[in-house]
């Protein structure tokens, strides 16, 4: 494409690692890299560092967050980084246990949940 940048992403150099899709074999080899990193969300809303809630929380896939009722939740493939795979993983079974969820899917949701499993300062914003 001519004007690859006048698209959305076009110009953002994502590698999708296309040649990954489809291919459990590859995948599988991907997700079994060390510094393979998952992204979290949890009902529409991402794992970030609470200070400024910009910046994405990566896990390893083999986060004990990512298990709910006993089963592990299945990862997506992103893109790659630096040939690396980043994963996406919701865990929108988990319910937390304390906090207002009165405005919960309201149109501007300013709440912050903390899962007890996960780091101090990482919140789902």
């Amino acid at each position: 494409m001519k004007l690859a940048e006048t698209v959305t992403f076009g110009g953002s150099a994502l590698d999708r690692a296309a040649e990954w899709q489809g291919r459990p074999d590859a995948l599988a080899a991907a997700e079994a890299d060390p510094a393979v990193r998952t992204i979290l969300s949890w009902r529409g809303k991402l794992l970030v560092h609470e200070a400024g809630l910009r910046t994405l929380v990566r896990l390893q896939p083999d986060h004990p967050v990512l298990w709910i009722d006993g089963a592990l939740s299945e990862p997506l493939l992103l893109v790659r980084e630096e040939g690396t795979a980043v994963f996406a993983s919701d865990i929108s079974g988990w319910d937390p246990a304390t906090g207002d969820l009165s405005q919960l899917n309201a149109f501007l949701d300013p709440t912050l949940q903390q899962h007890p499993d996960l780091p101090d300062g990482t919140v789902f914003a």
